[in-house]
Parts: C-alpha cells; structure tokens; sequence
C-alpha cells in the first residue's frame, strides 16, 4: 500500500513530521515509527567521545593493535560507562582489563616498557 504511493516531488519543502502526521491515518504504524525515530535529536557527543578516548587507546607503544580491538575495547568502554556511570572502582578494574588487553595482544611489550 504505502510502496503504490506516488512519489513526493523532493523539490518541495517538504516537513518530514508533518508528512506523517498529515498521513498518520493511513500508514498508523509508519506514522508512530516516523514519529519514535525523526523526534531523536541530532547529536555529535557520542563521536566526539569515541574520537577523544581513541587518543586515548592507541598511541605509540599500542599502535599495532587491530582495528577489530581497537573497536572492541571502545565500545565495551561506552558501554560500561555510558548512562549508568561506574563507580570508581569499577572504572579502574575496567581500565585494568584493558591494559590486560593490550599487553597480551602485544606480546606482553606494554608491561616491559613499563618497568623501564
């Protein structure tokens, strides 16, 4: 039904949420979609953040990890810390993990340039 529709000339300024709420009638279901996804307010915070923390990760003695753990590590961080907000303690046993990580993934390198 909604495919059959003819198409919207993409000239016109149209108002996406005023599209659906005009059509909410007809697609009901579209609509509360429509309506649930496009009133998500825009937001760069959450790349900006992932950006900061992977200074963070790599640097020069952990240039060599994957970009698969590299990911892995910055999502498992957002994660943990996103809404909830860990506890200190928390946060330096997760920070502890990583490193843990990072140093078995380097062959141990990390831990011997540590000690110098």
């Amino acid at each position: 039904m909604y495919l059959d529709e003819q198409r919207i000339d993409l000239s016109q300024n149209v108002q996406v949420l005023d599209f659906w709420k005009a059509h909410a009638y007809r697609y009901p279901n579209l609509c509360r979609m429509a309506r649930d996804v496009l009133s998500i307010p825009v937001s760069t915070v959450a790349s900006e953040a992932s950006f900061s923390i992977g200074g963070r990760i790599l640097d020069q003695y952990r240039s060599t990890l994957t970009p698969q753990i590299v990911e892995s590590l910055i999502c498992s961080r957002d994660w943990l810390f996103g809404d909830s907000g860990l506890q200190t303690k928390e946060k330096e046993a997760m920070d502890a993990i990583i490193e843990d990580v990072i140093s078995q993934h380097n062959g141990g390198e990390d831990a011997m340039d540590d000690e110098d």
